[in-house]
C-alpha cells in the first residue's frame, strides 16, 4: 500500500470513538428555524442526529442544543456545529470550538451510556 493511501484512509477515521446514545436536541438551522430531533449517537467531536424527513445542506453551520440529565435536573448543552455528512434519516454533524464545559457534558453523557445496564449503549464504535 503506498503513502498516499495509507493518509486518506487514516483522514477517514474518526478522532474520536462515538456511543450510542439517544438525547432530545433541538437544532437552529438557517432558514428553517427550530428542528426539533434525537441523537443516535454522540462523540466528543459530533454527533448522528435523526432529523426524519427535514433535510439539511452539506456543509451547512447550525447550532444544536442537547439535552441531558444530571439525577433529576435537565442539562442543556449549546453548540457551534457544521453538517458533515447526510444519511437517509438525518445528519451527521461536526462539533465547532467545544468548551471546557460541553466537553465535560459529552463525556458525563458517554461515561452514563456506557455505565447502563443496556448492553447496546455500552458498544463503543469508530468508523473504519
Amino acid at each position: 500500500m503506498d503513502i498516499d493511501m495509507d493518509m486518506d484512509m487514516d483522514m477517514d477515521r474518526r478522532w474520536t470513538a462515538r456511543v450510542p446514545v439517544t438525547l432530545h436536541a433541538a437544532l437552529y438551522y438557517n432558514g428553517l428555524g427550530i428542528i426539533k430531533c434525537n441523537t443516535l449517537d454522540i462523540s466528543l467531536d459530533g454527533a448522528l442526529v435523526m432529523t426524519g424527513r427535514v433535510i439539511l445542506d452539506q456543509d451547512a453551520p447550525l447550532d444544536i442544543i442537547l439535552c441531558g440529565y444530571d439525577k433529576e435536573t435537565t442539562v442543556n448543552c449549546r453548540l457551534k456545529a457544521n453538517v458533515a455528512r447526510l444519511t437517509s434519516s438525518g445528519a451527521g454533524i461536526c462539533f465547532q470550538d467545544v468548551s471546557p464545559e460541553n466537553y465535560r457534558f459529552l463525556q458525563s453523557e458517554m461515561d452514563s451510556a456506557a455505565n447502563s445496564n443496556d448492553y447496546a449503549s455500552k458498544t463503543v464504535f469508530t468508523q473504519s
